[in-house]
């Protein structure tokens, strides 16, 4: 009887020591966040009253500390920077005790502005209009200084991709010149372009009865051009150039060339006039 007694007590312990355990529970706040596309941090509150954990399902979410007690109410996210030119979302899942809880982290996109060639674009001197094709998830802006009048934006034509058209002016001087051509968004400069736009050739012609005729020599940086021997022939200029003729002269050789400061010419034998009024 007392062994009855005992096993009865013994349950009755047992019974009322299961029914003291409390039900898990799990709250979170928010459940839903938004993150602009330069990313950063977001705290989320956790109220559970057994140890939680929490896991990410992007690689683009970092969670701060995934392990949790009741003690800790606070998680942390970190989202990286996106790169993408879409909004994009995952979850971050907390789970206490068999109850899960789930975060939504949505991501906006990167604003983006992508000429199809975005190097610097190269001129020559004369009036031109030029169409940049522009790859972009935005309604952007182009626009150049106003401290830079040769060149005017026209317009932009809503294609895909699609097209912005400039309007450049003649360039009368000898030097060249640079204008910057931005594309911007709610105030923001998102991409930039460099335009050069080369300075009006300086032209030499020579007259001259030579069978074999050396170039004259041009100092300045990055000095290009063309040669028109007079006979036919034609070259892009280089330091040290010589051309050799086979029928008899007199020949005009006429050079055009950018970027030249001064010109050297060192053997006069053969020549029978020089201009330099171009020059």
């Amino acid at each position: 009887m007392k062994n009855i007694y005992g096993i009865i007590v013994f349950a009755a312990v047992l019974l009322a020591g299961v029914s003291c355990k409390k039900d898990p529970s799990l709250v979170i706040s928010p459940e839903s966040c938004e993150v602009s596309a330069a990313g950063g941090t977001v705290e989320i509150a956790v109220n559970a009253n057994y140890n939680w954990i929490a896991a990410a399902d992007a690689l683009w979410i970092r969670v701060g500390t995934p392990f949790g007690t009741p003690e800790d109410n606070r998680l942390t996210l970190t989202v990286l920077t996106s790169d993408q030119p879409d909004k994009r979302e995952s979850t971050v899942t907390i789970t206490c005790e068999g109850i899960t809880r789930q975060v939504r982290i949505v991501q906006g996109q990167m604003n983006m502005v992508v000429p199809v060639d975005s190097n610097d674009i190269n001129l020559d001197w004369q009036e031109q209009t030029l169409e940049i094709e522009v790859n972009s998830n935005i309604d952007y802006r182009a626009e150049v200084s106003a401290s830079e009048p040769w060149v005017k934006v026209m317009g932009t034509k809503a294609l895909t991709p699609s097209k912005v058209m400039l309007s450049l002016g003649c360039n009368e001087d000898h030097v060249f010149r640079r204008a910057s051509l931005l594309f911007t968004y709610d105030g923001q400069t998102l991409r930039e372009i460099s335009i050069v736009q080369e300075g009006r050739p300086r032209i030499i012609r020579v007259v001259h009865n030579c069978p074999s005729y050396d170039m004259p020599l041009f100092s300045g940086i990055q000095v290009k051009g063309s040669v028109f021997w007079g006979d036919g022939a034609t070259e892009d200029y280089v330091p040290g150039l010589r051309h050799t003729y086979w029928l008899e002269g007199p020949f005009e050789t006429i050079v055009e060339v950018t970027r030249a400061d001064a010109v050297l010419m060192p053997d006069m034998v053969g020549i029978k006039k020089v201009d330099l009024s171009g020059f």
